[in-house]
This record gives structure tokens, C-alpha cells and sequence, in this order.
């Protein structure tokens, strides 16, 4: 199913709880190309843990949304770990 489903079938579930969706900076780079984008703000707020080289997505990604987005996106800096 798309994301926009899965997040509207929870919150009618946990109508009560507010839904954070954390993902990474790569991967918040692509909401807007995600099924029906437009309206997943208001199902959850998105924490993007940032992953190098993504520097400006969550800049790009409020920018999609306009000023709802302000407050819905948050960044979480995290740090960089080499994994071997």
C-alpha cells in the first residue's frame, strides 16, 4: 500500500496520538515523488535524521510543502558513524 494509506488507517486507529515518521535525509529527499505527497502532513509530523550528502533536502522538502510544512519536518542531527 502507499504511505498516504498506511498513515490514514493509523491515525483513524490512534486518533488520540500524534504519528511521527522518522526516516533519513536521503529519504525525505523523495517525498515529494510519493503517492498523493501533498497530503501526508497532515497524517504525521516527518523526523529526517540527517545522512551525508542530503544536506538541503529537508530545505527542499518544506519548500514542496509551503508554509504547512513548518513545524511537520523536523530535522534530527545525528551523528556520522563509519560502519566497516
Amino acid at each position: 500500500s502507499y504511505t498516504i494509506d498506511t498513515l490514514k488507517e493509523l491515525s483513524e486507529i490512534y486518533d488520540d496520538f500524534d504519528i511521527y515518521f522518522i526516516v533519513g535525509t536521503d529519504a525525505v529527499a523523495e517525498i515529494p515523488s510519493w503517492e498523493r505527497a501533498s497530503g501526508l502532513l497532515y497524517y504525521c509530523c516527518f523526523v529526517a535524521a540527517t545522512r551525508p550528502g542530503f544536506d538541503s533536502a529537508v530545505a527542499k522538502v518544506i519548500d514542496f510543502f509551503g508554509s504547512e510544512a513548518r513545524g511537520k519536518i523536523i530535522q534530527l542531527d545525528t551523528p556520522e558513524l563509519e560502519i566497516t
